[in-house]
Formats: structure tokens, C-alpha cells, sequence
């Protein structure tokens, strides 16, 4: 006997940055799950980028579609029974979820005399966490405060990372920090604090905490000048004295189930405004975020989080990130672990 699965369509952002994916899984993750406690559903995606590669990784979503005309797209959407849209200004789903007859369609709203048109709505907050604020929405209907939402944010990180088979050069001994280094910014250099201060704030951990550490580094194809850079820390400790040292490992183009897993047996996880952060932060383990400028959007704040930002009095005029110091990093650092 088949099982009737309703239909529910996601609409994901126009943007094709890895964040940006990123940050729309928990919401997917919950529409699917929780859904699924009251009947099974099928979730489909639309996206405007190619990006089935990232999405294909989730056994759980069911179809993945790219975004065509406006008759097209309504072909697609027709006979599904719910319609999340994540677009914070388009409302191009909601007038095609009005014409496919949609029982239930969920959308932000940034225009207060359109909110009537969706069944759900709510008002888009770019302040707030973009993980968090796509779950707001998803969940709009149950009731679900933010500190329940904040374990949503985790758990389809923790169940991929069990899938894992990814072999880490974890250090388990109580006289070694193992800590994440993601030094990417797909954005451009003025995300970028540099190999060189990373390397040195871990310099300086390791001398307050009286601890080796152990460095696992973390980049994408687009980081060839980190890479090099690592390259020549990877396999050689740096003693700091007698008794203490850095090493260092890499880690390239890590898939998703991967990356969650790394982040999930580190001490602390230290990174740039980049897209395998938001992985760091959903998961919520301790987290050091180095941005350029304060985001509150990409920065979830939480018990074991910090962001550092450069004072604007002391920056760097091409990049201000760079103005920050590693002493600063590692203050940062020493108020988590």
C-alpha cells in the first residue's frame, strides 16, 4: 500500500553562497521532520542557482528544482498543498501560491498590506541570525520559542555528522586543545584575517592555557594562497617551549557530513565571516567569529560565542580585519574554554 505524501515547496533565496545554503537547512530539516510526525510529506526546492550539488547531500529532501518562467514555475508548484517562501523581498511565490490555490502558504513580509495574502506570515528582521530567523518562519504555526529553536538549529547538523566517516587527527590528551581554523572568506580578501594571525593567536593560547594545540585546518577550492600557507605548517609542530607545541593538519573541499563532524570533536572553532561557519554556529559549539564589521545577521549569539570586529578608530584603511590583533583573539578564545 502506497503512502499519499503531501506536498510541501520551498523557495530558497537568489544567492549561491555557501552560507547562504547553509543557514536555510535547519528550517528544511524541521518542515520535513516535524511534518512528517503528523503526516509524510514529499519537500521539494526551488532555487534560482544551480546548487542541487549542496542540497543532494540530504537524503531527506526529496526534489530539487531550478527556478524557470513564471508559468513554468507555476506548473511546478500546482497541486502542493504548502508553500514555504525564505525570499525576504520577492513576492513573486506568493501571488503564484494565490493562482495554484496553495491551502497554506508561509512567506516574510516586509509590506504590512500583503500580509493578509499569506496564511502565515512574518515580518522580516534582518538583525536577526538568518538560520534562526528562516526557522521563525518555518515553525510560525507550532508555537516553538527561540530557545527551542536553537536546538532545532543543530540537530540536522548532529544527525549528518554521524554519517561521517572522515578520519580527524584528533589529539584526546588533557594537555592538547584540538581547535577548528576555517581562514576562507568566498567573499573576498577584507573577509580574511590571514594564515599568519591565526597561527599566532593559537601561539598564544597554547602558552595561557599550558597546553599544546593541534590545528585542524579547514579549506575550500577557492583558498589556494591559504592552502600554500598551510601547506608549510602541515606535519612540522612548532614548539613554543620544552613542553608546549603547534601542529597542524588540512582539511580540503570536506563535504557537509564531514565538516559537522570535524566541528563537533573540537574544542573551539575559530573562523572568518565564511560559509563552513554557519555550521560551527548552528551547531553551537564554542565558536570565535573574525569579521570585518559587526553582522547580525551571520553572528548567532549564543553562551559559547564570540565575535571580534576591528575598532574602527585603529583600522586598517584597505582592510580593517587585519587591524585586528591576535591578542585580542585569544582574550575572545579564553572566555570560552
Amino acid at each position: 500500500m502506497s503512502i499519499n505524501r503531501k506536498k510541501t515547496i520551498c523557495i530558497l533565496r537568489n544567492r549561491w553562497h555557501f552560507g547562504a545554503q547553509i543557514l536555510t537547512i535547519p528550517a528544511l530539516f524541521y518542515i520535513k521532520k516535524n511534518s512528517a510526525i503528523k503526516n509524510p510529506i514529499e519537500i521539494s526546492i526551488i532555487s534560482k542557482q544551480d546548487t542541487n550539488w549542496f542540497y543532494s547531500q540530504f537524503n531527506w529532501i526529496d526534489n530539487f528544482f531550478i527556478q524557470g518562467g513564471f508559468f513554468s514555475d507555476l506548473k511546478l508548484i500546482y497541486k502542493s498543498e504548502k508553500l514555504v517562501s525564505f525570499q525576504p523581498s520577492s513576492y513573486r511565490y506568493l501571488f503564484l501560491s494565490l493562482l495554484a490555490r496553495i491551502d497554506e502558504n508561509f512567506g516574510f513580509s516586509k509590506k504590512r498590506f500583503l500580509n493578509r495574502l499569506w496564511k502565515k506570515s512574518i515580518e522580516f528582521n534582518p538583525s536577526v541570525y538568518r538560520g534562526l530567523h528562516y526557522l521563525q518562519l518555518a515553525s510560525v504555526e507550532d508555537g516553538i520559542d527561540n530557545t527551542e529553536l536553537m536546538n532545532h538549529l543543530r540537530l540536522p547538523f548532529i544527525e549528518v555528522a554521524s554519517t561521517s566517516d572522515l578520519i580527524i587527527n584528533f589529539c584526546n590528551q588533557d594537555d592538547t586543545l584540538n581547535v577548528c581554523i576555517m581562514p576562507g572568506g568566498g567573499a573576498g580578501e577584507f573577509k580574511k584575517w590571514g594564515v599568519k594571525n591565526f597561527f599566532e593567536s593559537a601561539k598564544l593560547l597554547a602558552f595561557s592555557k599550558n597546553k599544546s594545540v593541534v590545528l585542524h585546518w579547514l579549506v575550500g577550492p577557492d583558498e589556494i594562497e591559504e592552502k600554500k600557507a598551510i601547506d608549510l605548517l602541515v606535519n612540522n609542530s612548532t614548539l613554543i617551549n620544552e613542553k608546549l607545541s603547534v601542529t597542524s593538519f588540512l582539511y580540503t573541499d570536506l563535504k557537509i557530513k564531514d565538516i559537522a563532524a570535524l566541528v563537533s570533536q573540537v574544542d573551539i572553532t575559530i573562523a572568518n565571516d565564511c560559509g563552513p561557519a554557519h555550521i560551527a554556529q548552528c551547531m553551537q559549539q564554542g565558536f570565535i567569529g573574525i569579521f570585518d564589521q559587526t553582522k547580525p545577521e551571520w553572528f548567532l549569539v549564543h553562551t559559547a560565542s564570540k565575535c571580534v570586529v576591528p575598532n574602527k578608530e585603529n583600522s586598517d584603511e584597505k582592510y580593517p580585519i587585519l587591524s585586528i590583533s591576535p591578542t585580542e583573539v585569544n582574550k575572545a578564545i579564553l572566555s570560552i574554554i
